[in-house]
């Protein structure tokens, strides 16, 4: 259970004590069902928690050094992508489909880790939303050309396998 309240972004409070924000409430209503934990666990909705140092406290709840990180190296590994863009040829397929996956692959766990706080609790100068900006320029450039690029492979592979029994 731990690890999928993680995974959900959730951060730990103390010993059995997590906490999110409200976005994540029906994940976690599915996944406590699913799980049939629903009866040992309780869910409490606060609009801001009443604690001396808010900023302090969502340090101590959600690592966003290392989540801000994990933004700042996706930036770094795809800068010279994001900046060539606009030159890419039209037809080239083959490597838009290349940088797309590259790109997913690195991207795909990021979301999760990101409890997705309000603005007003992140440091002022959060990382993530210039990454998430980034994603997704390189998401709408790329994926067009990636999905001809799938679905050439898919009509080749198809049309020339033999059938065997």
């Amino acid at each position: 259970m731990r690890s999928r309240l993680e995974w959900l972004g959730f951060g730990r409070v103390a010993s059995g004590v997590w906490i999110a924000p409200a976005h994540v409430e029906s994940e976690v209503v599915d996944m406590l069902n699913r799980l049939g934990l629903s009866e040992y666990s309780t869910l409490l909705k606060s609009e801001t928690p009443a604690v001396p140092d808010i900023h302090a406290a969502v340090r101590l709840w959600w690592d966003l050094d290392s989540i801000a990180t994990g933004y700042s190296s996706f930036m770094s590994q795809h800068k010279k992508l994001h900046r060539s863009l606009g030159q890419r040829r039209a037809g080239d397929d083959e490597r838009a489909f290349a940088d797309y996956v590259n790109m997913m692959t690195q991207w795909r766990r990021l979301p999760f880790f990101d409890p997705g706080l309000p603005r007003a609790l992140l440091p002022a100068n959060w990382v993530g939303y210039e990454a998430a900006t980034m994603f997704h320029d390189l998401h709408n450039a790329l994926i067009e050309p990636a999905k001809l690029r799938a679905q050439q492979v898919l009509a080749e592979t198809s049309g020339g396998r033999r059938h065997r029994r």
